[in-house]
């Protein structure tokens, strides 16, 4: 095999070495042909122009975010609250991820566990009832339901801050049926006690074992940025797992490398551009507000003094006799000698809107929200809003599978468990072996389904698929109503047997 190497080409500056010390100038043709055996990644490269002054550190996972992390969350929570974008890009999430909020499906394994269908579907039942009796009582400050009040706010706050933190608590209220409560704890109070530094067992508020796993979540008793309350600030160590080996505590983040603490921002990536962007439009609205007041200046002839201006004072001002303000169309008298110039900024800009939807492109393919989602702008053809809507809702069924996982699941887990524990229900073999625990904790989360831009054609591509056997009449009515096939079908059975009872059985529903 023949490897081709390309030899340096002498530039201006060569020539001119070479000119005035023929030495110099073969060490540095030397220097640049050494250059050239290095490895084949152009983007390696340190003698290209483009690439010279780029050198950035090569860091672990934490040295990269941890420093930076509360400057993240500080400005991510300021464009949340006062840029347009920012917080739409957070609601379509939301929205989208979480919505009305995931619905529990109890599914058992019930080969394992050895019942008939029948009896798996009671269990079943029976779970999803506890479940719904303690949506109300799970919040441990009695503020929000669980679905979708704790949901919404859990993954909101993901979102802004990076993490969040759920600990698991017991208070049995009166007319509780369990109690198992639930603590959610923002991310900037889990810190390291009185902000020591960072070390390999002690990181991000976070203390770990030999192998890495968390032993301790270090939590402080008030949030570093409350201004309302006095005394000094307490740490307080909570495990991250209780004595049976079930989680105490959750840590809701995604970890984008291995050895990663903490979670980054979602808008991270494309924190400045949105600020900029938003400056923008702000410089661009105020000059196209000027534009519109079509306000005119006097021009005085040299040596003569402006005549006064005369005119009531806007809604809001006070008069000051020093003050020059724009009006909406003033008009003044002029004395002789003295001409009118009209103030034009050249405003509403045709160039406003091609740039920013560029710049909101990238963003949008940052944040994984298509453009069109991201401002709620359809106005292409079906088949590329279409492509849009599932390209997003790939990503949104990913953060709901991971959000569920992460969130959800681990928090039915611990209300059967305590049902089980107090007899409200009756698992076998839970308590005894992790595999026959697992199969009694089965579940699947069901959430707000995509919408259809065409519902004709959606419904009948769904029947050919049924049809085929390439998707189940059950995950059908999840994706296009996010209900439950069976009870679907036990109302139905219900309706037809009642319009049977009522004479209309041969009649079609919807008709006169």
């Amino acid at each position: 095999m023949t490897v081709k190497i390309q030899m340096p080409k002498a530039n201006l500056l060569d020539r001119a070495i070479q000119y005035v010390s023929p030495r110099h100038y073969l060490r540095r043709m030397s220097a640049r042909f050494a250059l050239n055996l290095q490895g084949g990644y152009v983007g390696a490269r340190t003698e290209r122009e483009a690439l010279r002054n780029w050198e950035p550190g090569t860091g672990s996972a934490d040295a990269d975010s941890l420093i930076d992390l509360p400057e993240l969350r500080a400005r991510t929570r300021d464009l949340d609250r006062n840029s347009g974008i920012a917080r739409g890009a957070t609601n379509t999430k939301v929205t989208s991820v979480v919505g009305t909020g995931l619905r529990i499906s109890a599914q058992v394994d019930r080969d394992l566990l050895g019942l008939s269908e029948e009896q798996a579907t009671a269990w079943e039942r029976q779970a999803e009832r506890v479940w719904s009796a303690v949506n109300r009582t799970l919040d441990i400050e009695r503020k929000k339901t669980f679905m979708p009040g704790l949901q919404d706010l859990a993954y909101r706050s993901t979102k802004m801050s990076g993490d969040l933190f759920v600990v698991r608590r017991f208070k049995r209220r009166r007319s509780d049926l369990l109690g198992t409560k639930v603590q959610l704890v923002e991310a900037d109070r889990v810190c390291n006690p009185n902000h020591v530094p960072d070390t390999d067992r002690f990181r991000g508020g976070v203390e770990f074992d030999d192998d890495g796993a968390p032993i301790r979540y270090h939590v402080m008793n008030r949030h570093p940025g409350d201004m309302s309350a006095f005394g000094a600030f307490k740490w307080d160590p909570i495990p991250a797992f209780g004595n049976t080996g079930s989680p105490m505590v959750l840590h809701v983040h995604h970890a984008e490398r291995p050895g990663q603490t903490r979670g980054v921002p979602d808008l991270a990536p494309v924190i400045e551009p949105l600020k900029q962007l938003d400056r923008y439009s702000e410089a661009e609205l105020m000059a196209a507000v000027v534009s519109a007041m079509f306000t005119v200046f006097i021009k005085a002839a040299e040596g003569q003094e402006p005549a006064a201006l005369t005119g009531q004072p806007h809604e809001g001002q006070t008069e000051a006799d020093d003050e020059l303000t724009l009006g909406y169309g003033l008009i003044n008298e002029l004395q002789a000698g003295e001409e009118i110039q009209t103030a034009d900024p050249k405003r509403p800009n045709d160039k406003f809107d091609p740039f920013v939807v560029a710049i909101l492109r990238q963003i949008g393919a940052a944040i994984q929200i298509p453009f069109e989602l991201l401002i709620k702008h359809f106005t292409a053809s079906y088949s590329a809003a279409r492509a849009a809507l599932l390209e997003a809702w790939r990503h949104f069924l990913a953060e709901r599978r991971w959000f569920a996982d992460e969130f959800c699941q681990p928090i039915y887990e611990w209300v059967i468990e305590e049902a089980i524990a107090s007899e409200i229900l009756e698992a076998p073999g839970f308590l005894a072996d992790p595999l026959i625990r697992r199969a009694w904790l089965g579940a699947d989360w069901v959430g707000p389904v995509q919408g259809q831009i065409d519902p004709l054609r959606e419904i009948n591509a769904g029947e050919k698929q049924v049809n085929l056997g390439v998707k189940t009449l059950r995950e059908l009515t999840a994706e296009m109503t996010g209900g439950d096939w069976e009870r679907k079908h036990e109302q139905r059975m219900k309706e037809e047997r009642m319009r049977r009872e009522g004479g209309l059985a041969g009649e079609v529903v919807g008709t006169a």
